[in-house]
Formats: C-alpha cells, sequence, structure tokens
C-alpha cells in the first residue's frame, strides 16, 4: 500500500468490533420500526389510496405503532418524518407502502398508496 491509503475518510470511524455491532443493531431496529409501521397502516387502511393526512392520522390514533402525535393532525415536520420513512416503499402484510410528495417542502402535498406486492416471477 502506497502512504495514506487506508487512512479514514471522515464519515464514519468504528473505534471497535462493538460499536460496529451496535451500528448494525440501530440499523436493524429501525428496520423493525417501518415494517411494524407499514403493516399496521395496512390493517387500519387497507389497500387504496389516501390523501388527507388527517384522516390517516385519525385511522391510526392508538395504533401502537403510530407515533403518538398529541395534534388531531400530523404537522408538517411529522408529515415530512413519514415521508421519509415511506418515500421508497415498505413491503409488509402482502402490500407496499409508499408515501408520494407532490410540490415543494412548504407547499407539499401527500399521498399514501397501498398497494398489493407484486409477487416474484420465477424464469
Amino acid at each position: 500500500m502506497r502512504e495514506g491509503e487506508g487512512d479514514p475518510i471522515g464519515i464514519c470511524t468504528l473505534a471497535s468490533e462493538a460499536a460496529a455491532q451496535n451500528a448494525v443493531i440501530e440499523d436493524n431496529e429501525e428496520t423493525i420500526d417501518r415494517h411494524y409501521l407499514a403493516e399496521a397502516l395496512v390493517g387500519a387502511l387497507s389497500l387504496g389510496t389516501f390523501t388527507s393526512m388527517a384522516a390517516i392520522h385519525r385511522e391510526m390514533k392508538g395504533v401502537p405503532e403510530w407515533p403518538a402525535y398529541s395534534n388531531s393532525a400530523l404537522s408538517p415536520k411529522h408529515t415530512e418524518e413519514l415521508y421519509k420513512i415511506f418515500r421508497n416503499g415498505v413491503w409488509a402484510a402482502g402490500a407496499v407502502v409508499t408515501m408520494i410528495k407532490r410540490g415543494t417542502k412548504t407547499t407539499g402535498k401527500y399521498t399514501f398508496q397501498i398497494k398489493p406486492a407484486e409477487k416474484e416471477k420465477k424464469p
């Protein structure tokens, strides 16, 4: 190796094996939480397209996986957090839950789509 190769580049430095394992565990917990939240949405809403965040919030209130937002409607911050979770789709309960954003951050309109998951095609 040449001098300077293999040096940390400042993005991530794991100081020990334990730190590396903790990083993996945290990532897995986040994935599991997404899955349970998607399952709860499928159970409460079923399949379809849902444009009213207030209506979704009403349906999901009291569901343990739904974040306990205190207001009757979701704030833009909470909606943006949900968008980050579901923008690429989360597979659960035989369905794909996706959140679509139209417009800008301040005037964004969001839509939840819950569609049946396509089965893998065998060659």
